[in-house]
């Protein structure tokens, strides 16, 4: 018999496409730095650099689109994998989902939408014809990023809960994502710099922080997917041991290794009506134990043929 989850080569995509989310947002956020205008300079200005950068405009707006498709695909998996625990407090997962949904749609819609409006179009009609047109887009740019990161801040603090409480990442990390929570509520009140320059500040620190999350949960859970091609901790138990460990002793525990000869616990059981084989697989990573979503596997023993999965 073979515990295995055969959705593993997906789960590396959601992976991967985390990776990439961090690397299309910090590409655009470079990109973006070369307008050379902020929220506090005069409309005339803005109008300018807005009119000058016009193909900058739109490199911005391609990096977007790569990095608002590839998000809700790492979010869906890292759902998934906080949300395991029926032990967990259940409003934590749903505002994780909603919190990170509502936070690149509203990132989607200034950074591709109206970016993408000022490139193609509206950024030489400003210019030409009326400044106000420009320098209501761009500072609306700044307004969306920020209500965006309020509800972020959901996703932030309800993921960083769900991983210090069940230790599928490094505690340090859930303490990362809580810190990025705050400061994405806190910069709200200075709408992203718009109100008052701390928002800005805060808005700032927040994203590199929250960039950090991303990019080692990803790394962290790809190397983890990727360890045995093809399984989440693969497990080896042929059905004759099963059954000749009930037959003999009825109940007793084992020990049985991975392909990467992690020790993983197996415990063979007599039930009241049918003997059941349970393994839980253990995870000794980051220098101590830990135990990932309670994996486990558990059917009865009259089930289980050598090739099953």
């Amino acid at each position: 018999m073979e515990a295995t989850r055969p959705s593993s080569a997906w789960d590396r995509y959601a992976w991967v496409a985390g990776i990439l989310f961090v690397v299309a947002l910090a590409a655009e956020a470079v990109v973006a730095i070369g307008v050379g205008v902020n929220q506090d300079d005069p409309a005339a200005k803005i109008a300018n650099a807005l009119h000058e950068h016009r193909k900058r405009l739109l490199v911005i707006a391609y990096l977007s689109v790569v990095y608002a498709a590839m998000f809700p695909i790492y979010l869906s998996r890292l759902h998934d994998l906080l949300r395991g625990d029926p032990s967990r407090p259940r409003v934590l997962g749903p505002l994780v989902l909603a919190g990170g949904v509502l936070f690149v749609a509203l990132h989607a819609v200034s950074d591709v939408g109206i970016t993408g409006l000022l490139g193609a179009k509206l950024a030489s009609f400003g210019f030409q014809h009326d400044l106000g047109v420009s320098y209501t887009l761009y500072l609306m740019t700044f307004a969306l990023d920020s209500v965006g990161d309020v509800f972020g801040s959901l996703f932030a603090l309800a993921a960083g809960l769900l991983v210090i409480g069940s230790g599928v990442l490094p505690r340090w990390l859930g303490w990362v994502s809580i810190l990025v929570g705050i400061l994405f509520f806190l910069q709200g009140f200075g709408l992203g710099g718009v109100i008052a320059t701390f928002g800005l500040v805060l808005d700032g620190i927040g994203f590199v922080l929250f960039l950090i999350f991303v990019l080692v949960s990803s790394v962290i859970f790809l190397r983890r997917e990727s360890a045995v091609p093809g399984t989440s901790g693969g497990i080896k138990l042929s059905a004759s041991f099963v059954q000749q460990e009930v037959q003999q002793r009825g109940r007793t525990p084992a020990r049985i290794h991975d392909r990467r000869h992690h020790e993983l616990a197996a415990e063979v059981g007599q039930s009241s009506y049918t003997p059941v084989v349970c393994i839980q697989v253990v995870w000794p990573l980051f220098g101590r134990t830990t135990t990932l979503n309670v994996a486990a596997y558990c059917a009865p023993v009259s089930s289980i043929s050598a090739g099953q999965q």
